[in-house]
């Protein structure tokens, strides 16, 4: 058996285990045995004890006894506490419960505009769940509730739906919607504007404005690779093809708007002009006006008659 050593206490040492076996016997009684990965407290070890430890085996109130120092290894730092994980807000989370009603009764009860439920009737029943199944805090305190359910349905809806959509809540003509189905997506995010501008408020003409939307979306768009169209034109240029246009592929390439387009698009520009007409004969007829006030001005700072004023009659003798 290890000798004792009452003055020593286990609460004052170091934990640890040993790294690999000892048998301590052949040294003598006050010498541990060891085994590899077995609890082993190191209690005491200075240049005084020849290069010994003292410690105890095993859990605390175990066989006490001297060993060699490099067989015990310190236990590895006890990690910190981990903190409490975060619990998401109830708006965070998005669903404070799900929404069973119909689309008329979503629409009635947040407050949206007729037009929503037009867009919703071109979606999957699933992908109307998604939409209007979860109550967002945001969709009650938000100026654009329109906008919050528009961004909804981009996340659940394809490009070719999402144009659907955009040709029926702003009535465009089936010619223009399948022209800008033709482009590229880039090209046809440009023209929608999805979700923000998606809708045109307050539009006479929505044709038009979409029309131009599609112009200045495929001049962007061809800007954009110009390097390449010169590229390829010059190439065409120099085959013996260059010359036979396909007339399907120029149809493709080339929207030419409808009749009654070009017709919304010459009334707006006639009409713009007439408005501009009439706002530089105001201006011109202001202008008249400050000139004479300015010409009386100096003429009674002079003291002279004006030559418009009536001269005042002669007093009789």
């Amino acid at each position: 058996m290890a000798s004792e050593f009452p003055h020593l206490q286990v609460e004052c040492g170091k934990d640890g285990t040993a790294r690999a076996d000892f048998d301590g016997t052949i040294y003598g009684s006050e010498y541990l045995s060891l085994v590899k990965g077995q609890s082993l407290i190191l209690l005491r070890c200075d240049s005084h004890d020849g290069g010994w430890a003292f410690g105890v085996s095993g859990e605390p109130g175990g066989q006490r006894g001297w060993f060699p120092p490099s067989y015990w290894k310190p236990a590895a730092p006890a990690s910190p506490p981990r903190p409490p994980a975060p619990q998401l807000a109830p708006w965070q989370q998005g669903m404070l419960d799900d929404f069973q009603g119909t689309v008329q009764m979503f629409i009635a009860e947040s407050g949206l505009e007729d037009w929503i439920g037009e867009a919703l009737e071109l979606l999957s029943e699933k992908q109307k769940r998604s939409v209007i199944g979860p109550r967002l805090r945001c969709l009650a305190i938000t100026s654009s509730k329109e906008t919050v359910v528009l961004s909804r349905i981009r996340d659940v809806a394809s490009l070719p739906q999402r144009l659907a959509i955009f040709g029926r809540i702003n009535n465009l003509d089936s010619q223009l919607v399948d022209a800008i189905g033709s482009q590229e997506p880039a090209v046809q995010e440009e023209v929608m504007q999805w979700p923000k501008y998606c809708k045109l408020v307050r539009v006479v003409h929505p044709n038009a404005v979409v029309y131009r939307r599609l112009s200045d979306a495929q001049k962007k768009h061809c800007s954009i690779e110009a390097g390449a169209c010169i590229n390829q034109s010059a190439h065409a240029a120099a085959s013996s093809n260059a010359t036979h246009v396909n007339p399907q592929e120029h149809k493709q390439l080339q929207y030419r708007p409808p009749q009654e387009i070009v017709e919304e698009l010459t009334l707006e520009l006639l009409d713009a002009l007439r408005r501009a007409r009439r706002a530089e004969e105001d201006l011109a007829k202001l202008r008249s006006e400050v000139d004479e006030l300015r010409r009386a001005k100096k003429h009674d700072s002079e003291g002279t008659v004006h030559p418009n004023a009536v001269p005042m009659p002669a007093m009789a003798a």
